[in-house]
């Protein structure tokens, strides 16, 4: 457990509150919708980022993320609806985004952020069935996936199973030695172990691994500072920062700031996403 006054983090970062908006890198007038789309949606005027979105989608039909950005602002929707009582327009706005995520899936049969938020509205709307069937199947389609495994043991973790967590993430280290994610979380439940100087081993692996994780090296500086063990910070660490443009031809994403899974079905923690940190409840840290 963590000390009163350890600043608080995601468990997995990497990315669901919903999930993460992607700006696409394809072609140029549809990344420009696409990045509107973001703005928009950051501005909270979904309307206006699912017209531009689907804006980009019209542009290039074949784009998986125009596709998954549609499904998340449908998801987004649905929540609102759901949240002020209108339960017939909710059910279309999930249905809409469940067909949207898949649509995702069909262009990009790897495509995470869809199996993330696909997975995230099912365990929200109390089809935990699904939810697992989705990302086992994911698995074991592509056993030499980490991020499969890794989303895995996040849906177990938030069901509070932390026992096949732990075994998924281990899998995914055997797969991906390196992954910045599963030694994130090992860390994350090494703490719960009561065993402070194997989380923040973990923690420390995961930020050589990825050095952009501020919030993580902001814990472990705290982690030190409390336990009074000096850590190493990888040489060169520059914090992360959402960002809603690609300046290096690599999609960038913007997570919305609610939306976490229903506290009726897994764990109240929600489940956040890359460039978003989110706290989960309390003062101990979130493994995800």
């Amino acid at each position: 457990m963590i000390r009163s006054g350890t600043p608080s983090l995601p468990i997995f970062a990497a990315c669901a509150v919903t999930a993460m908006l992607i700006v696409s890198t394809g072609c140029q007038t549809a990344s420009y919708n696409n990045t509107d789309g973001v703005r928009y949606y950051g501005q909270a005027k979904y309307d206006q980022a699912l017209r531009s979105f689907q804006l980009a989608r019209g542009v290039d039909p074949e784009d998986a993320d125009a596709h998954y950005n549609i499904a998340a602002t449908y998801h987004k929707l649905g929540q609102l609806a759901r949240d002020t009582g209108r339960k017939e327009d909710a059910e279309k706005q999930f249905t809409l985004a469940e067909e949207n995520y898949r649509g995702a899936l069909a262009k990009n049969s790897e495509h995470l952020a869809a199996y993330r938020g696909l997975a995230a509205m099912w365990s929200e709307l109390g089809h935990s069935r699904e939810a697992f069937e989705l990302l086992q199947n994911w698995a074991e389609r592509n056993p030499g996936s980490s991020d499969a495994k890794v989303e895995l043991a996040r849906l177990y973790q938030e069901y509070g199973k932390y026992n096949e967590a732990q075994q998924y993430l281990q899998s995914a280290l055997a797969v991906d030695t390196t992954s910045a994610r599963a030694l994130r979380a090992l860390g994350w439940f090494g703490e719960q172990a009561g065993r402070t100087d194997v989380a923040l081993d973990q923690y420390r692996r995961s930020l050589n691994s990825n050095p952009d994780q501020q919030d993580l090296s902001e814990y472990v500086a705290q982690l030190e500072k409390n336990a009074q063990t000096p850590i190493a910070l990888p040489y060169g660490y520059t914090p992360g920062i959402p960002q809603v443009a690609s300046t290096s031809g690599i999609p960038t994403s913007v997570m919305p700031t609610s939306g976490a899974l229903s506290p009726n079905g897994p764990s109240a923690a929600a489940f956040p996403g890359d460039g978003a940190p989110q706290t989960a409840s309390g003062n101990q840290i979130g493994p995800f």
